[in-house]
Parts: structure tokens; C-alpha cells; sequence
């Protein structure tokens, strides 16, 4: 188990941009199956460091792609709304 902020999980899901798309995340099923594969594959350290950058790159105005991070962020949020504890969620 790892536990992530909901602003580890947005990043785990924005930096699969490229990748992913909402058709992708239908369930909350998919949205943790996906974090916790990012999670396996890219560690837990590299998720904590796109969080990082994430923020900074917004404070600069250079996000790749704000509208997906925006839904990322929404996505995480309904999850939240749906008694999902994601300031300290557990990800096997």
C-alpha cells in the first residue's frame, strides 16, 4: 500500500496525458487501476516530483495540457465526493 495526496493522483493521471483519455476512466475502478500502475512503473518518487512540477509549471503558464488537468483534477475530485478519502488514499 502507498498512500498519495489527491494531488499525487492528479499527477499520476496528467502525466499519462498522452496516453489516456476520459473514455479511458470511466469507473473509479479505472482511475485507481491507472494511478496504481503509474505508481508501480514510475515510483512513487517520480509521481512526487511531477506534482512538484505540475504547480510550477502552472505558476509559469507552460502546462502541456491544462484542459486535461482540469478534468485529471475533477475526475479525482468525484472520487473524493464519492467517500474516497484521496489526502491519504491507499494505492495496492
Amino acid at each position: 500500500e502507498v498512500p498519495l495526496s489527491a494531488g499525487e493522483m492528479v499527477a499520476a493521471l496528467y502525466g499519462e496525458h498522452e496516453r489516456l483519455t476520459p473514455a479511458d476512466l470511466p469507473t473509479d475502478q479505472d482511475v485507481w487501476r491507472y494511478v496504481a500502475i503509474v505508481v508501480a512503473q514510475d515510483g512513487m518518487h517520480a509521481v512526487e516530483q511531477l506534482a512538484d512540477a505540475i504547480g510550477e509549471q502552472e505558476r509559469r503558464g507552460s502546462l502541456a495540457a491544462p484542459e486535461w488537468l482540469a478534468w485529471c483534477r475533477r475526475r479525482v475530485s468525484e472520487l473524493a465526493a464519492g467517500g474516497v478519502p484521496t489526502s491519504a488514499s491507499q494505492v495496492r
